[in-house]
């Protein structure tokens, strides 16, 4: 009996920096060693039936990384979880896995919004002026129609208006480590990396040493309200 899992997945520590080719690979030969039967293609180059959602940037660490199978058995769902868990490499794993119906669309039809939060590397002498000036930046971004980044690709340079696909920013200063939160579109609708909306945050004095940036989230937006994947299809 053939069925469609969708999971949530984390990758995280080194895994982070597993390209979106790599990572597929990775969950397709952890699926063969757990011994579950993924359906194949048809042709002379056969490949399993796995697909995944928007890719995520080198570097950054996901707790809401989302793939589909077809499988050509029948498996319960916290089975499969296991036995992708006992397979998969370091910083891999299935949080949550599912049956899904077949009418469901792919996933890279209906994910059109990512939430990021970036954790903000930065002296701790500099976090009493920080609160002030990223608000400040953040409300001066949001405020504007058009924030302008140029992208590079290949010998060619294009300017892309950013500020559209920015839905909200928010900043939050704790004990442990300043952090922005972020919710963009994605897919159909026009990405946005994290990176680029931290760097124009960041624009004028204050430079932070770096960023540790993680995707919390991916959703499919239906009338103002966010959905997740694993709670709906269409």
């Amino acid at each position: 009996m053939s069925m469609r899992i969708r999971a949530r997945m984390a990758k995280q520590g080194d895994a982070r920096f597993t390209s979106h080719l790599d990572f597929m690979r990775t969950i397709g030969r952890a699926a063969r060693r757990a011994g579950i039967a993924v359906a194949l293609t048809r042709g002379f180059h056969p490949h399993q039936k796995i697909s995944l959602g928007p890719a995520l940037g080198l570097g950054i660490s996901s707790t809401s990384e989302f793939a589909d199978f077809e499988l050509d058995q029948s498996i319960a769902e916290e089975e499969f979880r296991r036995r992708m868990n006992e397979s998969l490499p370091s910083g891999m794993r299935v949080l949550d896995a599912r049956i899904i119906p077949w009418h469901w669309k792919p996933l890279s039809a209906v994910i059109d919004v990512a939430k990021y939060t970036a954790q903000i590397v930065a002296p701790e002498e500099a976090y009493p002026g920080l609160a002030g000036f990223v608000e400040k930046s953040i409300s001066s971004m949001m405020s504007e129609r058009e924030f302008f980044v140029t992208r590079a690709k290949d010998t060619i340079e294009e300017k892309i208006n950013i500020r559209p696909r920015i839905i909200g920013l928010s900043f939050s200063l704790t004990d442990e480590c300043p952090s922005i939160k972020m919710l963009v579109t994605t897919g159909n609708r026009g990405s946005v990396r994290p990176d680029e909306v931290l760097d124009a945050i960041f624009t004028g004095p204050f430079r932070p040493l770096g960023y540790s940036i993680e995707r919390t989230g991916l959703f499919m937006e239906r009338q103002g309200h966010l959905i997740s994947p694993m709670e709906a299809g269409e």
